[in-house]
């Protein structure tokens, strides 16, 4: 039976220590070179456009959070925000790492990461159905999105295996024409998340989408694109 437990650290500065552990790791140049972090390739793309830029806006978050004689409810928000902005990008570089035969299990351990699943057990299964939502407008400028999963209600657990869903959105004057178009990516253990918008959002459509990601990474099916006006 396989173990569903998180591998991000809870806490805020956790997260940071342990990524800016990985991060260093990686750029040490020897483990560069073996690693094929080069310039060019999609791991260093993934690496200097994203999980860098990313995790500077955290830590300076978190570093603004810490001082706590300074920690307004915007510098609160401001963390959530990045905080979540960067363990998007986090989890598709730990997902390259590990799909990388040159990076060991000693590797990923030594970043603080898990290791590869190695049997005695069943590995997370990838869910073949994809979530069902439904969603509440009684704020506005707010939706309050649930997803559970199929044949399931508000209440129900997540299939086995499954650490949370990813969600894409868009604000569009159109239906988008594929899930390419649902340029915002949000990601969520627990069941319903909140999408706040801008004052002058209100009255717009918005379209998105949602799907499993288990708990090795690997991602299920997309729902249908759901639309509804932002209150």
């Amino acid at each position: 039976m396989a173990v569903n437990i998180d591998w991000l650290p809870a806490g805020h500065i956790a997260l940071r220590d342990q990524a800016l552990r990985a991060i260093k790791y990686v750029t040490l140049p020897e483990n560069k070179v073996r690693f094929g972090v080069i310039e060019g390739t999609p791991i260093w793309m993934l690496l200097t456009s994203q999980v860098e830029p990313k995790f500077s806006a955290f830590n300076d978050a978190v570093v603004a959070w810490s001082d706590k004689g300074n920690r307004s409810p915007v510098v609160v928000e401001t963390l959530k925000t990045k905080r979540k902005e960067f363990v998007e990008v986090y989890r598709k570089f730990y997902a390259a790492l590990k799909a990388n035969t040159e990076v060991t299990n000693a590797d990923l351990i030594e970043m603080g990461f898990p290791k590869r699943h190695e049997g005695g057990g069943e590995p997370a299964p990838v869910e073949t159905d994809a979530p069902e939502c439904e969603w509440e407008l009684s704020v506005q400028g707010r939706i309050t999105l649930y997803f559970y999963k199929k044949g399931g209600k508000r209440s129900s657990a997540k299939p086995k295996g499954q650490h949370g869903v990813e969600i894409r959105f868009v604000i569009l004057d159109h239906p988008p024409v594929n899930y390419d178009e649902l340029v915002n990516s949000r990601f969520d253990v627990r069941s319903p998340y909140i999408l706040d918008f801008d004052r002058e959002d209100r009255g717009k459509t918005v379209y998105f989408a949602v799907r499993w990601e288990n708990t090795l990474g690997d991602k299920g099916p997309w729902s249908p694109i759901f639309e509804t006006i932002i209150p």
